[in-house]
């Protein structure tokens, strides 16, 4: 006892922060090299189970940004005898009812060459091809979908119209959908955030087991368990730096492949084509408090990595 109360004493009066920082990032460079598995497989498994809460995170956005840029519209298609007066006409009758954002007769020539140029056809086909003349109507977001409703059942009874197609019911499921979404997502985010916590937790604490009778016997040698667990503190914050690049790297791949399927189902125009801008705030937020739950699930494991060594070493003494 009176020998290792005198290399207590010899650790302490020699302590050199260079060779503690040596000591670090060597035993953590021997960790990731003895638990390779768990450094390649640890962050891939945190950022698959984090896929399900950014793919509801990036519907949450996008409805926003549909709800912002995406208006409700009615297309009325014209008989062939139509006259373009006659639609003017028509077109300012429902102005007349509902206050509109934009009107705009489509005449047949000019859809043909839309539909030509969308689905990339030849000049002959674009020629043999007939469209009727249409009215498109775009409103305010908004507009009283009740009114509309209304407008769009004058529209189609009316003799000079042979069919109508309107937005106004998905306009409507946006619209109710908002609180619904807020809940799924902060049930995903707690839930999500649970999980981070319990890997960043279970991860610490395999790693860090079998080497607490290392870190007990350099305990009793003088050294702090805090010091002694540091490479375990830097794999924990390594292992949270690319779980959060992760997310940030997956997330715009979701972000595209979410876009283009929900244009295509609910026939969106334009919206197919999403900016790659800097995250937003509230997706910084989302991956900040995933990566702070999992930092918990690290301080909690550390601290029982810290009682374990002390149990340890006054067993040994």
């Amino acid at each position: 006892m009176a020998e290792l109360n005198q290399d207590k004493n010899t650790f302490r009066s020699h302590k050199n922060p260079s060779g503690n920082l040596g000591y670090c990032w060597s035993t953590f460079l021997h960790l990731l090299r003895v638990n390779w598995g768990f450094s390649i497989l640890g962050p891939t498994f945190m950022i698959y189970c984090s896929l399900p809460f950014l793919l509801i995170l990036a519907a949450f956005l996008y409805s926003d940004h549909i709800k912002e840029h995406q208006r409700p519209e009615i297309t009325v298609f014209l008989a062939e005898k139509v006259s373009p007066d006659k639609a003017a006409l028509l077109a300012k009758m429902a102005a007349a009812v509902s206050v509109t954002y934009q009107i705009t007769i489509i005449e047949p020539k000019t859809a043909a060459k839309k539909v030509a140029k969308t689905l990339n056809l030849s000049a002959d086909l674009q020629e043999a091809i007939k469209f009727p003349r249409t009215i498109q109507i775009i409103f305010p977001n908004d507009a009283d979908p009740l009114v509309l409703e209304e407008l769009a059942q004058l529209l189609a009874a009316d003799s000079r119209v042979t069919g109508v197609y309107s937005t106004i019911e998905t306009h409507k499921l946006l619209q109710r959908t908002r609180c619904h979404w807020v809940l799924i997502l902060s049930i995903g985010l707690c839930f999500t955030g649970v999980i981070s916590l319990l890997f960043g937790y279970f991860l610490i604490t395999i790693i860090g087991r079998p080497h607490i009778s290392e870190m007990s016997t350099m305990f009793l040698l003088g050294v702090p368990s805090l010091e002694s667990s540091r490479p375990l503190q830097i794999l924990g914050l390594v292992f949270g730096a690319v779980y959060l690049l992760g997310c940030l790297v997956v997330y715009p791949a979701l972000v595209r492949g979410m876009t283009i399927s929900v244009d295509w189902f609910f026939y969106f125009h334009r919206l197919n084509e999403p900016k790659l801008d800097l995250p937003s705030m509230k997706i910084l937020i989302s991956l900040a408090f995933m990566v702070v739950m999992y930092l918990v699930g690290v301080l909690f494991a550390i601290r029982k990595i810290h009682v374990s060594i002390m149990k340890s070493a006054s067993e040994n003494e």
